[in-house]
């Protein structure tokens, strides 16, 4: 009986520690096959973090969004929409986009960085 018991308890310990494993070690999001959450412009995107961080947070933090805007700024890692949306490349292979061009990105927002005033996304790739 004991024994019996002390299997029972080993393979719910193995069962436990395998499923630890997998959600403390699980691979990368894929935000580019993921299902927007929201389609915005970057100037709405930019006012909505501005007037009221804490509601924008709630609204739009971790989660996939579609983005269009003009390009401003660019770097061989990231694109810089209207002055105010950084997006992250998570390829650098399609930073093929000249500025002052209309782009629309897909990617998850990180935060808003009070200093630079300027949305944060992240693993974002360019949609056209």
């Amino acid at each position: 009986m004991k024994k019996k018991i002390r299997i029972v308890i080993l393979i719910i310990v193995i069962i436990a520690g395998y499923s630890a494993y997998k959600y403390v070690f699980k691979g990368p999001r894929d935000v580019s096959a993921e299902t927007a959450a929201y389609v915005t412009t970057a100037n709405l995107l930019k006012s909505d973090f501005a007037s009221n961080q804490t509601v924008a947070n709630a609204k739009y933090l971790g989660k996939t969004i579609i983005i269009s805007g003009k390009v401003t700024e660019k770097t061989k890692e990231s694109i810089t929409l209207n002055n105010g949306v950084v997006c992250v490349l998570s390829s650098t292979a399609n930073n093929n986009i000249k500025l002052n061009t209309d782009v629309k990105i897909k990617g998850k927002v990180d935060g808003f960085d009070d200093l630079f005033e300027q949305v944060k996304l992240t693993e974002s790739s360019v949609l056209n």
